[in-house]
């Protein structure tokens, strides 16, 4: 057994970073769920794995969900239906284990959270160990920054404090909106 040492950066904030320690033998599901934990993601999202070749060129996804039995395209001739074949292999999350599709020629991966919001982390392979024993897998070593727009939720604030403050801000970016902006972006 091998322990992966992941360094995962967001797309869109310089100062996010997580160090992500996991085995080989866990599954992509399990990548999926630390993610989740580490960057107070709601887990309420689709989303996938991409490996990547070094150019971060996409060659293979990992779905959270089995999405190719479901994907049919209609014929407009005959309004008959098939099946559409993925451009790219696909595999399901929980059903495969990171060791089979990472590895030194593997080792750039990007994680696509929330289709309808995207979050785009860059995830690079950093290193290859033996797992310490005294050590509990999967697990986040190291941390910093926060995502945009995150709500942070101090333990001495109910949740109904933090709906308020969330709601003000929208109402301000609303009340300070101009819509000459909008028409500019056509």
């Amino acid at each position: 057994m091998k322990v992966f040492r992941f360094h995962v950066t967001y797309a869109d904030q310089q100062d996010f970073m997580r160090e992500i320690e996991i085995t080989d033998h866990h599954t992509f599901e399990d990548f999926h769920q630390v993610l989740q934990q580490c960057t107070d993601l709601s887990g309420k999202e689709l989303a996938s794995f991409f490996i990547c070749n070094q150019q971060w060129k996409k060659n293979i996804e990992v779905t959270l969900l089995n999405m190719n039995e479901k994907i049919t395209e209609k014929l407009p001739e005959d309004h008959s239906v098939k099946k559409i074949k993925p451009l790219k292999p696909t595999y399901v999350m929980n059903e495969v284990r990171l060791g089979e599709l990472i590895g030194n020629d593997s080792s750039n991966l990007i994680y696509e959270y929330d289709f309808i919001n995207p979050k785009d982390f860059y995830i690079v392979l950093k290193e290859e160990t033996e797992p310490h024993t005294q050590k509990k897998y999967p697990v986040c070593t190291g941390k910093s920054g926060s995502l945009p727009g995150e709500v942070k939720v101090d333990s001495s604030e109910s949740m109904t404090e933090v709906n308020e403050k969330e709601l003000l801000r929208e109402f301000n970016k609303l009340l300070h909106h101009d819509p000459d902006e909008d028409e500019n972006e056509y």
